[in-house]
């Protein structure tokens, strides 16, 4: 037979101090959330995207999430890093949830104008669009 747990007193929670450590999101790689993404938008969404483009757009996700938050914000912005955009020079109309003055964008490879569009929050990246025409702001 296993071994016995007890059952822990209820109010004992403060004994783990949870949350007494401050993390630092830098050092860590990013989790990356889709469900911001348009649904049925063809310019800014995964509709009509053929699977070339979809596959350069997990291609540009994977080789981020090798990396972590510091090395992508120090990264060339033409290579694996990042640039940000302030909310008024974005022409599309994007999610409702985000409230911060600036996007971030990650470039995707290749001669294309592609765009990954979205904001973070602490380690996770909620992407709120995928410009893969290249419309969403001047380049």
């Amino acid at each position: 037979m296993g071994k016995k747990f007890k059952k822990p007193k209820i109010g004992t929670a403060e004994k783990f101090n949870a949350g007494s450590e401050v993390t630092n999101y830098d050092q860590n790689n990013p989790i990356f959330c889709l469900s911001n993404i348009p649904e049925n938008c063809s310019d800014y969404g995964m509709k009509d995207v053929d699977k070339m483009k979809k596959a350069i757009f997990l291609d540009a996700l994977y080789k981020r999430s090798q990396l972590t938050w510091n090395q992508i914000i120090t990264n060339s912005r033409t290579n694996l890093g990042c640039e940000f955009i302030e909310l008024t020079q974005i022409k599309a109309r994007l999610s409702k949830n985000f409230d911060g003055e600036n996007f971030m964008i990650f470039r995707t490879k290749g001669s294309t104008k592609s765009r990954i569009i979205g904001y973070r929050i602490n380690d996770v990246f909620h992407i709120v669009a995928y410009d893969h025409k290249g419309k969403s702001y001047s380049h």
